[in-house]
């Protein structure tokens, strides 16, 4: 049987605990809800946060925890104030140009398609400036010094 915290042993019904941590006593019986140790002070806590800024094109972000509701949008407002008269229209267009990729990679990935960077190819750039498919002899054989010498130039042994 194992040992409660005075030493004795215990039923198996009854849970093992260990000070106050509630992630411990949850592992040592999953059956028990986190609420069951939940003290009166972790509800006093500031329940709301709120965050002004944005990415990309917003490099400052601030926030903070507030206790109502009403209290993260006045905090919020008042940051907005002093931010966006430092905002550029490129700041916004480089979220807009991000969000509209995103949702293009989305609709392509909902249609089953790979993005090009996804798709395997054998295609390859000399540093000639040619590009050759690596999986035919013929046409990557006269490549070959090209690439070792700018393996050698750039320090890149293999």
């Amino acid at each position: 049987m194992p040992e409660n915290a005075s030493g004795g042993s215990s039923s198996s019904s009854s849970l093992l605990i260990r000070g106050k941590n509630p992630r411990r006593c949850q592992a040592e019986n999953p059956l028990k809800l986190l609420s069951e140790f939940a003290e009166p002070a972790l509800n006093h806590a500031e329940q709301w946060e709120w965050k002004c800024g944005f990415y990309p094109g917003c490099d400052r972000s601030t926030g903070g925890p507030a206790g109502t509701f009403n209290q993260a949008r006045a905090a919020f407002e008042a940051e907005w104030e002093l931010l966006l008269p430092s905002l550029t229209e490129a700041d916004f267009q480089a979220w807009r140009d991000q969000r509209d990729w995103i949702e293009r990679k989305q609709a392509m990935w909902a249609r089953g398609e790979k993005l090009p960077s996804q798709q395997p190819s054998s295609l390859m750039r000399c540093p000639c400036g040619a590009t050759f498919d690596s999986h035919r002899p013929a046409e990557s054989q006269i490549h070959t010094p090209h690439i070792y010498a700018a393996q050698k130039r750039d320090g890149i042994r293999r």
